[in-house]
């Protein structure tokens, strides 16, 4: 079995108007530092150990094809890991990689939530790209849903007791949120003798409505969710119409960190501001309980957040509008990095 490396990497996150109350930076550099694994082993195909001693006990695969033009049938998209010394499970998943998975986050319909035991009662309505790539398998293999909890329920009977955490950038951040609610609902929680579940996301977009939020805030107290999202990324943001965000939000501003840097087109700028390494930077040096200076402080996220609402309302116009999203994004972008400058 692979070894699950320590990777000591840094960067940012959040959206929305509450602030976290309280966040542990080592974990959040711990499992941030896993995700950024998880992108250094599509380049590499390994994964090379530093210092951590989680060991990956199941490679995790999702089916991209269904349902979409692009895309490959089986593709890897995280792992399934343990450690012994910290009694802990966590699940892994990458961002988004290639057309297929771009074109699953366009499909923002949303689609109702089956729980494991067939029933549909009370069921959330669940972003069907998402939903999707969760649940979806081809040529009869065993799809990501069906991977993930086979392996938790072996996992959580023989080291009964052991804590599970849920850990993802962006796409993965959706699917790391949609697969701890999915779990939450499950016998597993037999075995975790009272131990919460723990999601933990970096630049998470929307997963679900407000019937899902509802039953991850006030109904399920055995879910934690700590959300970490950068003010200037857009992708948490997305994709808003009918859809709101779960759990705590731990709201940061890396480009208080960035110093005077406003060079760069629009396209890169956005990519910059997603980017995880940027995220896991913001953490490592961020101080207090999110914003609390540079760029934008607390009084200027109201403005940001309509802002970004204008932004939105034009990619909800449909295909059309899709030429008016991209002049939005352009100012939007333009907007930030020209009052990005250092304390």
């Amino acid at each position: 079995m692979a070894i699950f490396p320590l990777a000591l990497v840094v960067s940012t996150f959040f959206l929305g108007a509450a602030i976290a109350a309280s966040w542990d930076r080592d974990t959040l550099l711990l499992y941030g530092g896993f995700v950024e694994d998880m992108y250094n082993k599509i380049n590499s195909s390994s994964i090379v150990s530093s210092g951590s001693d989680y060991r990956i006990t199941r490679d995790l695969y999702a089916a991209e094809k269904t349902g979409s033009f692009f895309g490959e049938p089986l593709v890897w998209i995280g792992c399934v890991a343990i450690s012994d010394s910290r009694q802990n499970v966590v699940v892994v998943f990458r961002g988004t990689s290639n057309p297929g998975e771009w074109a699953k986050n366009l499909l923002v319909s949303r689609l109702s939530f089956t729980y494991l035991n067939g029933s549909t009662a009370n069921s959330p309505g669940i972003h069907d790209g998402f939903l999707s790539l969760y649940t979806e398998s081809d040529d009869g293999k065993i799809n990501l849903r069906q991977q993930t909890v086979e392996e938790l329920r072996s996992l959580a009977s023989s080291n009964p007791g052991y804590s599970i955490s849920f850990v993802g950038h962006s796409l993965g951040g959706a699917l790391a949120t949609l697969a701890a609610f999915d779990v939450a609902n499950s016998d597993i929680m037999d075995r975790v003798q009272g131990k919460k579940l723990s999601v933990y996301t970096f630049a998470s977009p929307m997963v679900g409505d407000e019937t899902f939020k509802q039953l991850v805030e006030e109904e399920i107290s055995a879910l934690d969710v700590l959300r970490v999202s950068d003010i200037r990324d857009v992708v948490p943001y997305l994709p808003s119409l009918n859809y709101v965000h779960v759990g705590e939000d731990f709201t940061v501003d890396g480009c208080q960190f960035d110093g005077n840097n406003n060079g760069g087109d629009v396209f890169s700028k956005v990519i910059e501001y997603h980017s995880l390494v940027r995220y896991m930077r913001t953490v490592s040096l961020i101080k207090g309980d999110g914003i609390t200076g540079g760029c934008i402080n607390k009084k200027d996220l109201e403005g940001v957040m309509e802002f970004v609402r204008k932004i939105i309302s034009k990619a909800n116009a449909g295909w059309s509008g899709f030429k008016n999203l991209v002049l939005a994004m352009k100012h939007y972008v333009q907007n930030f990095s020209a009052s990005c400058t250092t304390n």
